[in-house]
C-alpha cells in the first residue's frame, strides 16, 4: 500500500511537471499545428482536481424552484359569534350583570405554501370593554373557535383556543391583537380556491379568569 501511494505521488508530480513545462517545450521545439499551451487557469483546475479531489470545481449552485401562487380565502365570522359576553355567575343574559364584553374589529389571514401542505394563520384585532360588574386589572382568557372548510363545504380543520385579554387599571376598554397558528391541511388541487375560513367567540365555553 505504501509503495502504491509513493508511485501515485511520483506519477502526480511527474504529470504536474509535464504540464508546467509544456509551454517551454513548445517554445523550444518545432511548432505544432493546432496545439496551444495550457493557460494558468487550466493548470490551476488540474491541480485542484489532483490534490483537492474536486471533480467539478466550476459547478453552478443549484437554483431553488420558485414558490407557486396559493389562494388564501377571506375570514368570515361565525353567525351569532361576533361578540363574547361574560356575565356574573348565575345571571346570564342579564345586561346589568355583564362583567366583560369582547368583539372583533378586523380579521386577516395568511396562507403559506409548505409543499404538500398549506399552512393557515389568522390574525385578529378587536376590543374588550368592562360591563357594569367588571373590574380592571383582571386577566381573562376568551375562548375562540376556528373552522376551515373545503370547496364542498366539509369541515377539514377545526380548532378551539383562547385569547388572553386584560383591561389595565384606570381604563374601561382596551384594544387587542392576536395571531393564531390554526394549523396545516393537505394541499388541495385548487390550492385553497373556493375554500372558506371562519372564526367566532365561543359563548358556551367556560372562561378562565385570574
Amino acid at each position: 500500500m505504501v509503495a502504491f501511494r509513493q508511485f501515485e505521488r511520483r506519477f502526480a508530480l511527474a504529470l504536474i511537471a509535464g504540464l508546467l513545462a509544456a509551454p517551454i517545450a513548445h517554445a523550444q521545439g518545432a511548432p505544432q499545428e493546432n496545439a496551444a499551451a495550457p493557460t494558468p487557469e487550466k493548470r490551476n483546475r488540474w491541480l485542484d482536481m489532483l490534490f483537492l479531489n474536486r471533480t467539478n470545481p466550476e459547478a453552478a449552485p443549484q437554483k431553488q424552484a420558485p414558490k407557486q401562487y396559493i389562494y388564501c380565502p377571506k375570514v368570515d365570522v361565525i353567525s351569532g359569534a361576533a361578540a363574547y359576553t361574560l356575565y356574573d355567575k348565575g345571571q346570564e343574559n342579564n345586561p346589568l350583570a355583564v362583567r366583560y364584553q369582547a368583539r372583533f374589529d378586523k380579521l386577516v389571514r395568511e396562507c403559506v405554501d409548505l409543499g404538500v401542505e398549506a399552512g393557515i394563520r389568522i390574525g385578529i384585532s378587536g376590543r374588550i370593554a368592562l360591563g357594569p360588574l367588571g373590574k380592571p386589572g383582571v386577566n381573562v382568557n376568551v375562548p375562540v373557535n376556528y373552522v376551515v372548510k373545503d370547496n364542498f363545504g366539509a369541515v377539514v380543520l377545526k380548532k378551539s383556543g383562547v385569547i388572553p385579554m386584560a383591561i389595565p387599571e384606570g381604563q374601561t376598554s382596551v384594544g387587542f391583537t392576536y395571531v393564531e397558528e390554526v394549523g396545516s391541511v393537505p394541499m388541495p388541487q385548487g390550492r385553497l380556491r373556493d375554500w372558506s375560513f371562519a372564526i367566532g367567540y365561543d359563548n358556551k365555553a367556560k372562561t378562565a379568569q385570574f
